[in-house]
């Protein structure tokens, strides 16, 4: 079966995080930076990794916003996904994949979101799951999945596609 590979489905935005999140950095796609091998018109899971270095171990992760931004003449769909378990209610009280954005960051692309966040009130035992998100440190850590639908384009088998 022929594949599109997609090295970098999509340019990886500048991304936001609050409290305390200088250290979080975010892959979308292999972790080991090789090519994604998908076809053409099949819906695809693409993970999202996460590496977290906190300056001092009472930081936490506590708000994110992860926008991903894909061409739309690759990707013709975007799904939501999926997350992974530590990072589902009740560690957070909110976790989501926000509508597409049409058009962002520029014409003919789309741009998908995942904005999150957790209480960490300072007087909340670590681990309460009324308060403290997980303590998790280091990485890569599997954060979760954007699912995407490729184009069904022929002229894009055994093409590799990169975006920065």
């Amino acid at each position: 079966m022929k594949k599109l590979l997609l090295l970098a489905l999509a340019a990886c935005l500048p991304f936001s995080v609050a409290f305390s999140q200088d250290n979080l950095q975010v892959w979308y796609g292999n972790m080991d930076g090789t090519p994604m091998s998908v076809g053409i018109n099949k819906v695809i899971n693409v993970p999202i990794w996460i590496v977290f270095q906190p300056v001092n171990v009472a930081d936490s992760l506590g708000f994110v916003h992860m926008p991903l931004g894909t061409d739309d003449a690759i990707i013709v769909a975007r799904s939501g996904g999926s997350f992974a378990p530590e990072f589902t209610f009740p560690n957070w009280e909110d976790l989501s994949f926000l509508t597409p954005d049409p058009g962002q960051p520029i014409p003919l692309w789309t741009s998908q979101s995942i904005l999150g966040f957790c209480q960490t009130p300072p007087s909340t035992p670590p681990g309460d799951p009324d308060g403290d998100p997980p303590p998790f440190q280091g990485g890569p850590i599997l954060f979760g999945y954007f699912t995407m639908t490729t184009a069904n384009d022929p002229l894009l088998i055994g093409t590799t596609v990169t975006r920065s």
